[in-house]
């Protein structure tokens, strides 16, 4: 019978590689401050589409009373900022 490889455990390696970004102060591991929601609440508000270009207003569907869901979205800026918005979030990590 041949030798079977290890198993990886992909939560241990998923929560220590997410360790060293926040130790590396890597900006998504950042949650959005109280002023970034105080603002969203008011219909200011800003995602990022990549590290540096916010996504336009225009490509999101009104947001009050959606039900949103945010996939692989642990780094607490887009979910705060939508909830902010009146969307009715649920955030899986």
């Amino acid at each position: 019978m041949p030798k079977s490889e290890p198993t990886l455990n992909v939560r241990k390696y998923n929560r220590y590689a997410w360790d060293r970004q926040v130790d590396k102060n890597n900006p998504f591991t950042i949650p959005v401050t109280p002023e970034v929601i105080a603002a969203a609440r008011l219909g200011e508000f800003s995602v990022l589409l990549t590290e540096t270009k916010p996504v336009p207003h225009e490509w999101f569907p009104p947001l009050h009373g959606l039900d949103l869901l945010g996939l692989a979205c642990g780094g607490g800026q887009q979910g705060p900022i939508f909830a902010a918005l009146g969307a009715k979030v649920t955030i899986f990590r």
